[in-house]
């Protein structure tokens, strides 16, 4: 079986030994673009807030379940039998 060859890159001279390859992963552990600061509090506190606030909104633009519906009563009604519609004689 072959041994792994590590390919050299921009950052790594082709010169360089093993023991200073070995020194990459430290220097990548202490590199500041792989390790940002944590955000501000009042950040966290923001966006939390934001978030509640969606789901607030979210709640109230729901559409009802169940509409209440309306009775519309009739404003006059035929006392005369021969005019109304489903009646049996």
């Amino acid at each position: 079986m072959s041994t792994y060859q590590r390919v050299p890159n921009d950052e790594d001279d082709d010169d360089e030994d093993v023991r200073t390859q070995s020194k990459a992963p430290a220097r990548r552990l202490t590199d500041p673009r792989f390790n940002p600061p944590p955000p501000p509090a009042w950040k966290r506190a923001a966006l939390i807030v934001f978030i509640i606030f969606l789901f607030w909104l979210a709640y109230s633009l729901r559409p009802n379940k169940k509409p209440q519906q309306e009775v519309i009563y009739a404003s006059r009604y035929v006392y005369h039998p021969t005019l109304r519609l489903a009646t049996s004689h």
